[in-house]
């Protein structure tokens, strides 16, 4: 029903990015028919930071990826900033 998260480029790639769609969700390609993975994202906002950099730097260095730590400092930077 969702993606894998194994090699996966978006855990892999801009930390911030990644940030954004755990804190504000994301539908990018739920109406994309060629794509076969069509649910969409839930916000998890109501994570604290620590919780969101725990789990951030636990599948960006698991399931076949491996990626730098995410720190609740970086979430709260991103939660600041205007969207």
């Amino acid at each position: 029903m969702n993606a894998s998260l194994i090699g996966s480029k978006i855990i892999a790639g801009d930390k911030e990015q990644l940030i954004r769609i755990v804190l504000h969700g994301s539908g990018a390609f739920a109406n994309d028919a060629a794509r076969k993975y069509q649910n969409k994202m839930p916000s998890l906002a109501n994570l604290t930071d620590q919780e969101i950099a725990d789990v951030l730097t636990y599948i960006r260095n698991s399931f076949s990826n491996n990626g730098p730590a995410i720190t609740a400092p970086d979430v709260k930077q991103v939660r600041e900033k205007k969207n």
